[in-house]
């Protein structure tokens, strides 16, 4: 394989924006040209009025392409959407994905470029990606802090990242692991978010476009997951950062089953779960007893809960979405 010259201009960033977050989306395209990167793509998914106002602005001082989509169509859609137009309209061979509040910390892009030149000329593949470090994202937190893998991600057969057999192995091994120095090292991942994951068109090309009927929420667990069927790879790099503007919902601290009970929106809740065990119980199931396991314990522990909160109806709002789930009933409510 021939090396790459390592070019900021050859990068396309992608940004999927909705509602009223543009001053979000404002903040990474600066960073972004900071960084040498100028060819960027933003999909409009549905943003209310001032926020187009200044998306347009952005078009006009910056050059930036923004796709407009006139109702919300989601992640999926959006993301859809946008890497279909830089398969075909955009001259570019990298490509960055954003969530519009993911901003790259200073010098991130050239090094992400680096890293994967160096990963596609060590293992002399296309087929590779690179995640950059979220530390809103725990497991990836965990993991450039040198945690192994089978401690800090959920396993094979697991549901809704719950793994009966791994709880109680944490349970009984209190002592915490051997730590490796902070940006020494690069892990091997099943699956990344969006934001912050840098890939190749020859990836692209590989793996397709992202499916639209997840409409909200672990879209890119199915997508990125498609990068080790295709015979690909996707490297954790900890020195990689990009910065969270806005907490996510679904990533604070806790309990899984207290997360999923509390007072957050009802279809946040459907998609997160029936869209995460869609995948569970489709493409990472690795035996028929662990899951069947696992899904009678998530339900046990789950009932447990919801009637110490007295929150039995979203109880039984989530088991239909697990359900849907697992029938591959997706697509938006």
């Amino acid at each position: 394989m021939e090396d790459v010259n390592v070019n900021n201009d050859d990068v396309c960033a992608l940004l999927v924006t909705y509602s009223d977050r543009a001053d979000f989306v404002v903040k990474v395209v600066k960073e972004l040209r900071c960084q040498g990167v100028d060819n960027i793509v933003v999909v409009d998914n549905g943003s209310l009025h001032r926020s187009k106002k200044l998306l347009a602005s952005l078009v006009e001082r910056c050059g930036i392409v923004v796709l407009t989509e006139t109702t919300n169509s989601g992640s999926a859609g959006g993301f859809y959407r946008g890497l279909s137009y830089i398969k075909s309209q955009m001259p570019c061979k990298r490509i960055l994905l954003l969530d519009d509040d993911n901003c790259p910390a200073p010098g991130v892009v050239m090094a992400l470029n680096e890293k994967l030149s160096d990963a596609e000329h060590k293992l002399q593949s296309r087929l590779v990606a690179i995640a950059s470090l979220r530390k809103s994202r725990q497991y990836l937190n965990l993991l450039a802090r040198g945690w192994k893998k089978e401690q800090v991600m959920p396993p094979r057969s697991s549901i809704y990242g719950f793994d009966f057999i791994q709880k109680i192995n944490k349970f009984f091994k209190k002592s915490d692991p051997p730590f490796l120095e902070s940006g020494s090292h690069c892990v091997e991942l099943p699956y990344a978010p969006y934001g912050g994951l840098f890939l190749s068109l020859s990836l692209l090309n590989a793996i397709g476009l992202p499916r639209t009927d997840f409409y909200l929420y672990g879209d890119d667990t199915e997508y990125t997951s498609r990068i080790a069927r295709v015979g690909g790879q996707i490297f954790l790099a900890p020195e990689c950062e990009v910065r969270d503007l806005e907490p996510s919902w679904n990533e604070g601290e806790g309990a899984v089953f207290e997360m999923l009970l509390a007072e957050v929106e009802h279809e946040r809740v459907y998609y997160g779960v029936r869209n995460r065990v869609y995948f569970d119980s489709h493409f990472y199931r690795a035996g028929q007893f662990r899951y069947r396991l696992n899904r009678a314990m998530f339900v046990v522990l789950l009932f447990l809960f919801s009637v110490k909160g007295l929150r039995f109806r979203r109880f039984l709002y989530i088991i239909s979405a697990l359900r849907d789930g697992e029938a591959g009933a997706l697509g938006k409510l």
